[in-house]
């Protein structure tokens, strides 16, 4: 099955759940869910944009785990870690964020707390998606 905006070779996988929710895993293991109505049109459900940034952070959860974030937004982050991190589990790191990428004349340093959504192996990563709960700006 191909999606109307996405390419066919991106479409790995697509589930349809109570035949308005689906799931879509694209090339590098993003999941974006779209809502499909009667009509047959879709749309996407994200509601916080993403940013590509491939910056090292330090996850801390039951121990510390080095990581490499792949994108964040304002609800979420998607890294990859080389240890497994349990779907459920309470984690916090620190993000330093670039002025250069933000526009702005220091880094912007955010302390982010929130829990594990998902995890999956690809090849000897792990890439784990966490909700950020809750963030604040140090300076």
């Amino acid at each position: 099955m191909t999606l109307p905006g996405y390419p066919r070779s991106t479409a790995n996988r697509v589930i349809f759940v109570r035949r308005t929710l689906v799931m879509f895993e694209g090339k590098g293991g993003y999941v974006t869910l779209m809502h499909v109505n009667n009509e047959g049109v879709i749309r996407e459900m994200r509601s916080a944009v993403r940013f590509p940034l491939h910056l090292p952070i330090e996850v801390k959860g039951d121990r510390s785990h080095q990581a490499v974030m792949r994108d964040i937004s304002a609800g979420g982050v998607l890294f990859d870690v080389t240890d497994d991190i349990k779907v459920g589990s309470s984690v916090e790191f620190t993000v330093l964020l670039p002025a250069g990428s933000l526009g702005v004349d220091q880094d912007v340093r955010v302390s982010c707390y929130g829990r594990v959504a998902r995890a999956y192996k690809e090849g000897d990563q792990s890439v784990v998606a966490a909700v950020i709960d809750e963030y604040k700006f140090e300076r």
